[in-house]
């Protein structure tokens, strides 16, 4: 997957999850390394439509989309998906979902908030 990629999946399931340090720094992440529009970026945080004019990223934006809904992925965007990544892409995408929903997760369970700097050694 390619940085873009990762950070379209990654800013899906930060937003999904609520995360507001994941959330902040990915926003940063997406534009600055992932390449993406501001505007994209925000709409995949805040669960808005937005599309990309590469397929690749577009496939990569509506499987993950769907995946964090309570849908189905439908057949025939399975097949785009094959098409477009292959099967090893899908997996790069739903194993990527998964590490960032635990980590957007165990953000929230200590309510880190978007401007944390971290602990010392001490705390």
């Amino acid at each position: 997957m390619s940085k873009a990629e990762i950070e379209i999946v990654t800013n899906v399931i930060n937003g999904r999850w609520l995360s507001a340090y994941a959330n902040y720094e990915h926003e940063k992440i997406g534009v600055l390394l992932g390449g993406l529009e501001p505007r994209q970026v925000e709409a995949l945080i805040a669960g808005v439509p937005t599309s990309f004019d590469d397929p690749r990223r577009q496939i990569v934006y509506e499987l993950a989309s769907t995946l964090v809904q309570p849908r189905v992925v439908p057949v025939g965007m399975y097949h785009r998906a094959v098409a477009a990544i292959g099967v090893a892409g899908i997996v790069d995408v739903t194993v990527l979902m998964g590490w960032f929903t635990s980590v957007s997760l165990t953000l929230a369970a200590f309510e880190v908030p978007s401007n944390a700097t971290g602990l010392t050694e001490e705390e």
